[in-house]
């Protein structure tokens, strides 16, 4: 199986293509969104569930009428099982652990998920609705092996799962943080020449960091992994801060 190349401008034009169905003025002006009114712009609907007890899945998306295990509560116990469940397409769950917290954190993570979501719907599901679809089948399995704390070996699938979870990362951080509106802000409130991108990460730009997390209402992390992306950060944001390079 072998999912379709694209490149960062690629991407960048898929999210927002995304804003520019939803609320395009987004794309030149820092404005935070409603999950629900954005599944609404692109027909699809959301719904929660528990999906794993422990988290290490967030979320979901149903590329066609699909049978997905979920968990009937949480936390896990042992001789408690997980149950399919039916979803239509273009359903998107999230793990119904974000919906009961109201930590602030989990709330952008959240976000991030809904959007990684929809970008799974609008770019692979031709992929995953093929009738041998090893790599979802895989990675259901994965999933529940994984919660029982059973051992699971790496396969080739988790090579080919890892490029779909790349491109949905991407697209989700330059739809909540869009390329234009990023670097206005940017340059409006730091006052940093262009001659001198990418700006070598200190301790002061790591406070810019923050700030602007919390205006786009990203994680710290993803903020950062964003600005790097827009070459306005250097890559010692991430050696510093210690983070994957899987975005």
């Amino acid at each position: 199986m072998r999912f379709q190349s694209y490149t960062t401008r690629d991407l960048e034009n898929i999210a927002d293509q995304i804003n520019k169905k939803y609320k395009p003025e987004r794309l030149d002006e820092p404005m935070r969104f409603d999950p629900y009114a954005l599944v609404d712009a692109l027909n699809y609907s959301l719904t929660f569930a528990y999906l794993t007890p422990d988290m290490s899945k967030l979320g979901m998306a149903a590329c066609g009428d699909s049978l997905c295990y979920v968990w009937p509560s949480v936390p896990y116990y042992p001789g408690l099982l997980p149950h399919k469940e039916l979803y239509r397409a273009g359903s998107i769950v999230l793990d119904k652990q974000f919906q009961e917290s109201g930590d602030e954190q989990k709330i952008r993570r959240a976000l991030f998920t809904l959007v990684h979501e929809i970008t799974h719907l609008l770019l692979h599901s031709e992929y995953y609705l093929l009738p041998d679809n090893e790599v979802y089948s895989y990675q259901q399995q994965k999933m529940l092996m994984s919660t029982k704390g059973e051992l699971v070996e790496t396969s080739y699938y988790d090579y080919l799962y890892t490029i779909t979870e790349k491109q949905a990362n991407y697209v989700a951080g330059a739809f909540i943080a869009p390329e234009q509106s990023v670097k206005n802000i940017y340059k409006d409130w730091f006052q940093e020449p262009d001659s001198e991108y990418p700006l070598t990460f200190n301790f002061y730009r790591k406070e810019r960091v923050k700030k602007m997390s919390n205006l786009y209402r990203m994680s710290y992390t993803a903020m950062g992994i964003r600005l790097i992306q827009l070459d306005i950060l250097d890559r010692e944001f991430i050696n510093i801060n210690s983070i994957s390079a899987k975005h």
